[in-house]
This record gives C-alpha cells, structure tokens and sequence, in this order.
C-alpha cells in the first residue's frame, strides 16, 4: 500500500511541581508550549538539583471536535510534550512534539515528528511494526488500574494495539509480559511532508473502553506516555533512536512511575 502523503483517517496547566534538596521551595511552572517544556526536561535532568515529585497536567476539554477539526486546530491552551531521551543524560535529544486534549469521550493526541527517513513496510492491522520502521507510540491506563494499554500508528496508517493485563514491574523474572490484542474503535490520521523531512500523527483513542466501559468524567486521572521508534535506513543496515515524553532513566517505555499523570478538565 503506498504511503499517504496526506491526511486520511483510519475508521471512524497543567501544574508541574519541583522541590529542590534545600527548603527554598520553587514555584509551580504551567506549561503548554514545546519552548517551557524544553526548559523544563532540562530540569528533569538536572538530578544534581532537583528530586521530581509527581507531576498533575491538566487536559483541557474541546467539546464538538473530532479528529479532522482536532488535527487541523492551531494549538492552543492544550498542553504540548517534548519527546527526549532522558536516559542519554546530557546527551538527549529531542524527537518532536505532542499535544493532547479531550472532547468529552475522546483522547485527542497530534504527534509532530522530525524525521530524516521516513518509512514503515508494515501495513497489516496489529502486526509488530516496531520491528521494521517508524512507528509512533501512546501508553495510557487510568489511575488505579492495573491493565493498561498500549496503540501504535505508522506513516503508512497502520495500526498496533494491545492491553497488558498487568504492570511490568509486576511480573516475574523469566515471566512473559503476556498481552492481549485489541481492535478498538481508534480514529487515526497521519500526513507526511518530506520536503520539511517531517511526518504528523492524529489519533482519536475512546476512552470508556480502556477503563471498563465505566461513565469518564470530569477530574478523573490517567497515566500517559507518549514515544517513538525512528529508523533510518543506512548502507551497513538500520540504525533506531527512541524517544519517549516521559523521563525514562533506563530505556523502557513501560516504567510507568515515570508516565505522566493527566487530569481530565
């Protein structure tokens, strides 16, 4: 299947709080644009300084938005994610950008990914692309929760999802990580512009169905990760980076004491 070059879909402040070592307490930093949440992964890795106490972000209500309206929006009071590599240290660096709202019923999430190479062969529903190409990554499960999930988007559109029945910390050494796989009702779009040698990723994940079919309201809490897997083709094979929203110490997107903790506004 050839590559969409445009968008086509697929079936249809946040309160940081940092305390310093000493007993000067530092203020409380909202944040919705990539230029403070640069500022703030620096202080994310500044480990010299700084312990990190869980962080709230506020996830605004768009009421009457799908996910053409959404992914053709300008940004506004949403927050917006810097995807790094907080295990790298000094060295990380950054691998995009993602926002995210809601509509109600509705997580809203827009990826904007720089990519030098962009590419995925991958086009079967729930096949492990991962292992092949480009893939772009959401984990969510609500507060207190033990099942949480995992969806996956490509730039050629296609989609991974699976739910893990429990945390990975939990299971056993020499365990499998079992895992069962989804097909939900999950909106995606992606649009590539290789001039610019970026690509852009829409999704529009129900979020009754990941909590039990329970009512979602208003102040209910979830834990969010956002990461990618960029492949760039090269003469002696395929070279990856990982990024990931969250300040991973080790490579492992599934650490989840290190996802965001999002409220529904």
């Amino acid at each position: 299947m050839p590559e969409p070059e445009s968008f086509v879909s697929r079936r249809e402040r946040s309160r940081k709080k940092y305390q310093p070592k000493t007993t000067q307490a530092v203020p409380s930093l909202p944040f919705n644009t990539s230029r403070d949440n640069r500022f703030l992964s620096d202080i994310l890795n500044d480990t010299t300084y700084y312990t990190i106490e869980p962080m709230t972000i506020d996830c605004p209500r768009l009421d009457a938005i799908d996910l053409a309206r959404w992914t053709n929006r300008p940004v506004g009071s949403e927050p917006v994610l810097t995807l790094h590599q907080a295990w790298k240290g000094p060295e990380s660096n950054d691998g995009g950008t993602v926002r995210f709202a809601w509509n109600g019923r509705d997580l809203l999430v827009q990826a904007i990914l720089p990519d030098q190479d962009i590419f995925n062969p991958s086009t079967a529903f729930n096949e492990e692309a991962y292992l092949v190409g480009d893939v772009f990554e959401v984990f969510i499960k609500p507060v207190g929760q033990e099942a949480y999930y995992e969806f996956h988007v490509t730039p050629a559109n296609q989609q991974y999802q699976v739910r893990f029945a429990q945390d990975k910390a939990g299971v056993r050494e020499g365990e499998a990580h079992a895992f069962t796989f989804m097909d939900l009702p999950i909106a995606t779009g992606v649009a590539i512009d290789r001039k610019n040698k970026q690509w852009t990723v829409g999704a529009q994940i129900p979020l009754g169905p990941l909590s039990g079919h329970e009512a979602v309201r208003v102040g209910s809490e979830w834990l969010v990760s956002f990461s990618r897997y960029d492949y760039t083709r090269t003469p002696t094979g395929l070279v990856i980076e990982n990024y990931s929203s969250s300040p991973h110490q080790e490579l492992s997107f599934h650490r989840q004491q290190e996802w965001s903790r999002v409220r529904l506004g």
